[in-house]
């Protein structure tokens, strides 16, 4: 299940980055 958890954070991790990425004009 551990592998599981991991998908997760790494799933919220990349939309963190792509909000991030669309807030920030300087990276479009």
């Amino acid at each position: 299940m551990n592998w599981y958890k991991n998908t997760i954070k790494l799933s919220a991790a990349k939309n963190k980055i792509q909000k991030y990425k669309v807030d920030d004009p300087s990276l479009k």
